[in-house]
């Protein structure tokens, strides 16, 4: 089984980075609190990861608390309903989109963590979380795709993938911000 941690999906190209949001030096994360304690530090370990890559160019503050879709900083929010399954075959995990006030919103499936952890692509549901989170957190902070597998900022979520930023993965995200 392979997950596709896609978000903005027009056809069958997933639209991310500076063309869908600006660069900013400072970024708000808002964690909902609807999400477990576990899980809430998940997401706090996935923004952290990408403060430490990126180093002191960018500044990364997560909050716990509820958001809306006009707020004009990173929104994490849980979706519980049942995975998407896309044309393809694959599952859609996790989603990034614009908000109305200029931010991001994230859509995180927590409800096809099972299923990633069954089918053996991550070996806990904490580890999906991580992932996951880390993946869409890298749109919301205009990164794109990585174009080869085994990056964590590859469109694939599957056994092969690495659960921590790679040098290629930090090259990529410089070379187009």
């Amino acid at each position: 089984m392979k997950a596709i941690v896609c978000g903005v999906v027009l056809g069958a190209t997933c639209l991310m980075g500076c063309d869908t949001f600006s660069p900013k030096d400072h970024y708000q994360v808002m964690i909902d609190p609807a999400f477990s304690p576990s899980y809430q530090q998940d997401i706090v370990e996935a923004a952290g990861m990408w403060q430490t890559a990126l180093g002191p160019k960018i500044d990364i503050t997560v909050y716990v608390g509820k958001c809306t879709d006009t707020d004009h900083q990173v929104c994490v929010v849980p979706n519980d309903a049942t995975p998407n399954q896309v044309s393809d075959g694959n599952w859609q995990i996790g989603f990034t989109h614009p908000t109305l006030g200029g931010g991001a919103w994230i859509q995180l499936w927590i409800n096809s963590y099972p299923m990633v952890v069954q089918e053996g692509a991550a070996t806990s549901l904490d580890q999906a979380m991580r992932h996951n989170a880390a993946h869409e957190l890298g749109h919301a902070f205009c990164g794109p795709y990585h174009l080869g597998p085994g990056h964590l900022m590859y469109y694939l979520y599957d056994k092969d993938q690495t659960d921590y930023l790679t040098p290629g993965d930090i090259a990529h995200f410089w070379s187009v911000r």
